[in-house]
């Protein structure tokens, strides 16, 4: 996924959606933020996905980024289209509640089974 051509900034989450109104930034790679950019936590990204990936999606307009962490079986969603960042953690038998994907009723535990 190429954020920003001229900085050579190309990044590679786990999981993209790009809506179908926006399907014209996917080429041969994706050119552009997709509306979804999920990320699986490790021991060896964790603190890169969460500081430095995490700024680069919100500075390029991704509107919503999912962390995905497999030891505490939980999500953390964060929504970048206010302005402000809103993030919330899901875990157990809550539903996942995003906004991109506003009819998802997934519980996260089924994610980690």
């Amino acid at each position: 996924m190429i954020l920003d051509a001229e900085r050579a900034l190309v990044v590679q989450p786990d999981v993209v959606f790009i809506s179908t109104e926006r399907l014209a930034i996917v080429r041969e790679r994706v050119h552009g933020a997709p509306d979804l950019a999920i990320e699986v936590l490790s021991s060896g990204t964790a603190l890169h996905d969460r500081t430095v990936k995490l700024e680069w999606y919100r500075e390029y307009g991704v509107r919503e980024s999912w962390l995905v962490d497999p030891v505490e079986c939980a999500v953390e969603i964060l929504n970048f289209e206010s302005g402000v960042d809103r993030r919330r953690i899901f875990a157990g038998r809550a539903p996942v509640e995003s906004h991109v994907l506003p009819g998802l009723t997934v519980p996260v535990g089924e994610f980690f089974l």
